[in-house]
């Protein structure tokens, strides 16, 4: 792939982020204004009355295994938006620090004709993993939010003279939704909360990742400067601003642990739980289901699928590439150089690279994705032994 194509993938996937994130308020700037600093907090807002509804809904029908799980798909989507919405707004500083930190280095080495085509090798399978969740999530939301327009409009067109007022999401409000502007408000923040399912899920996802992409990038940067050294004099202060920018990337990993450990822990504890409801409701009613819900489940499944192997792949990626540093550093011309550079160096090869963890319990990998999927079929099976035994 030519430099102009590569450019141009990052500049989409960049501006695809920004538009989803700036949308409620969660893309970090300087300054915002009041409206901005508004919006996270409206969406916020709709999510919790969103999901408030649904878990009582889960609650009335718990002993029905096909209501509730279709109550608990939706709803661990609009919980987890909530907290993702409240983790970025807590470290909201810590945040701003580490995108500009990011976008300063990451830019530098744009600007550079040597490290220009480096930094940006591997950006379209990025971005292709997180354009998958764009369509799929528009799909899953918008199958729930044209639901009820649907049925009102068919209702009214067969001139029913008591038309039923459905509302987006399958919940129960402890009071009674009445129509007319009762009605119109509760749809209201339902049509919010849909929006910001789609926004959070598909922008801090690819968040997670451009702020991955781009550590790996200077990670890239500093293996090139220590194995193109041209004198002893370079080798000198190349080691030293290498180390220097390591330990940065050191405190943005900090950072991002800090940011996203929430959403991971809590994507770890429920993704299977909801991959399992939807495979449950593919192999229960199978023959039952039409073409419309067979592609609004698998428009759910695969987003979920998808997210949590963005997640583990991303953590792999980066060992992988700070594993490719430590070799840069060890294939130095060191040998040749004096005492204070050789020492310096046996110090950069006694780091260790730099690993995602959530919360020191585990690493971020390609393998907690597959723990995930070995957790989803045994929760499966233990649903059918359930459901024969009763």
């Amino acid at each position: 792939m030519s430099k102009k194509e590569q450019i141009f993938e990052y500049t989409a996937f960049r501006l695809t982020t920004k538009f989803l994130l700036y949308s409620i308020g969660l893309w970090p700037v300087k300054e915002p204004g009041l409206f901005y600093r508004f919006l996270p907090f409206l969406c916020f807002f709709s999510s919790c009355f969103a999901s408030l509804a649904v878990l009582r809904f889960i609650y009335h029908y718990i002993t029905r295994i096909n209501v509730t799980l279709r109550g608990m798909t939706i709803g661990t989507s609009l919980m987890l938006s909530m907290l993702k919405i409240s983790s970025i707004m807590i470290n909201r500083k810590r945040g701003l620090e580490l995108h500009h930190t990011l976008e300063e280095y990451f830019s530098a080495a744009l600007s550079d004709e040597r490290f220009a085509q480096r930094v940006l090798v591997g950006i379209t399978t990025v971005r292709r993993l997180c354009w998958v969740l764009i369509p799929t999530i528009f799909i899953t939301v918008g199958g729930y939010v044209m639901r009820p327009i649907t049925s009102i409009m068919v209702q009214k067109r067969n001139h029913v003279e008591h038309v039923e007022y459905t509302l987006i999401y399958p919940g129960l409000y402890p009071w009674n939704v009445p129509d007319g502007f009762f009605y119109q408000v509760h749809f209201f923040f339902e049509i919010i909360a849909s929006i910001t399912v789609w926004c959070v899920t598909c922008g801090m996802d690819a968040l997670f990742a451009y702020y991955v992409f781009q550590i790996i990038g200077q990670l890239r940067v500093m293996s090139y400067r220590l194995t193109h050294v041209e004198d002893q004099k370079d080798m000198d202060v190349i080691i030293k601003e290498c180390t220097q920018q390591y330990a940065e990337l050191l405190k943005c990993r900090d950072s991002l642990q800090d940011i996203f450990g929430p959403v991971i822990l809590w994507m770890m504890g429920t993704t299977a739980i909801v991959l399992c409801a939807l495979i449950y409701q593919l192999s229960s009613q199978l023959k039952d289901l039409s073409i419309g819900r067979w592609i609004w489940i698998l428009a759910y499944l695969i987003p979920k699928v998808t997210q949590a192997y963005i997640y583990g792949w991303c953590g792999s990626y980066l060992h992988s590439e700070s594993e490719k540093y430590r070799s840069a550093i060890y294939h130095t011309n060191w040998l040749v150089a004096k005492k204070n550079t050789m020492s310096s160096i046996v110090i950069m090869l006694s780091q260790r690279p730099i690993n995602l963890v959530v919360y020191k319990f585990f690493y971020l990998t390609v393998n907690m994705f597959l723990m995930i999927l070995k957790t989803t079929l045994s929760y499966y099976f233990l649903l059918r032994h359930i459901e024969q035994k009763s």
